[in-house]
């Protein structure tokens, strides 16, 4: 019970958020803008709610809960996973423009980034992303999972270079 007690005492950003077919506002504990079915790897999404392919983001917001009613709809919500609860902003959208009252800190994928207090995030076309793939790379986490073994060092390395058409050979 003094878990749900220390709720009230977690720091809350006011944010108003903007997608293209909605507006909100209001202190929430946490926000997260994903594209997939595990939060965190803490619990899985229900797959109703994830198409990976449909070219949206899943937005989840943590409202503040302001007393006992709106904490026991926090937890509620959490063990059975129902976005719809009203402890949580939960939708779909293809971009989302966030401001908040203070400059803040982000994080992306686990790391920070100084944003200040706007930020707005959007999927990009097919050939929005052309010119970007060149300055981008997949970093993974474990190189044994990763790599294939049927291909030299070399050869990894020159891979994207040549899909790119920026190796010589």
């Amino acid at each position: 019970m003094n878990g749900l007690n220390d709720l009230a005492n977690i720091k809350t950003y006011h944010i108003k958020g903007t997608t293209t077919t909605k507006e909100f506002e209001g202190d929430y504990l946490l926000g997260l803008v994903m594209n997939t079915t595990s939060i965190a790897g803490l619990f899985k999404l229900d797959p109703e709610l994830v198409n990976l392919s449909d070219g949206l983001f899943e937005i989840l917001l943590i409202k503040k809960p302001k007393d006992m009613v709106d904490r026991g709809n926090l937890v509620e919500g959490l063990i059975n996973r129902d976005f719809s609860n009203p402890a949580f902003t939960f939708l779909k959208a293809d971009s989302i423009h966030f401001s908040l009252d203070n400059e803040t800190s982000w994080s992306l994928d686990g790391e920070e980034v100084k944003l200040g207090n706007k930020i707005e995030i959007s999927n990009l076309s097919e050939k929005q992303m052309v010119p970007l793939r060149r300055k981008m790379q997949m970093i993974f986490q474990d190189p044994y999972a990763s790599l294939n073994p049927r291909m030299t060092v070399g050869e990894i390395i020159k891979e994207p270079m040549i899909i790119h058409n920026i190796y010589n050979s």
